[in-house]
């Protein structure tokens, strides 16, 4: 799977990097499939236009962020595999491979950057 674009930093209000690269699911192949079939990396997966997620098909836990349309945190949770979880609010959704972001370290509010010196496709092995 391939994410195309340029991929994201995840900023808090103070502008410092929370957490990078995030990458858009922009089509319905990247949105159907978010990180499922691949091995935990520290990498990213946006979800605009989002209030639920599952976790089908996936090997290892996501921690899973509910944002309002600007980038406030309305939730975090941890999904394991094989389950669901939404938010009536929320405008998108953030997941991330468990233990790899700084979840003590969340900012309450989001913003998103180009990540620096990033390459534009990412390509997601899958075995």
């Amino acid at each position: 799977m391939i994410f195309d674009g340029t991929p994201l930093s995840a900023l808090g209000p103070d502008g410092k990097t929370w957490f990078e690269p995030v990458w858009v699911a922009t089509t319905f192949r990247t949105r159907l499939r978010g990180l499922s079939f691949t091995d935990p990396r520290p990498l990213g997966v946006l979800f605009p236009g989002c209030r639920s997620i599952h976790s089908h098909w996936m090997r290892y836990s996501l921690d899973v962020l509910f944002l309002a349309e600007d980038g406030t945190v309305l939730r975090k949770s941890a999904l394991r595999p094989w389950s669901g979880a939404s938010h009536p609010q929320a405008a998108s959704i953030l997941e991330i491979p468990c233990g790899f972001a700084d979840m003590g370290k969340l900012p309450d509010r989001l913003f998103w950057a180009p990540s620096p010196g990033s390459h534009k496709v990412l390509p997601i092995l899958v075995e």
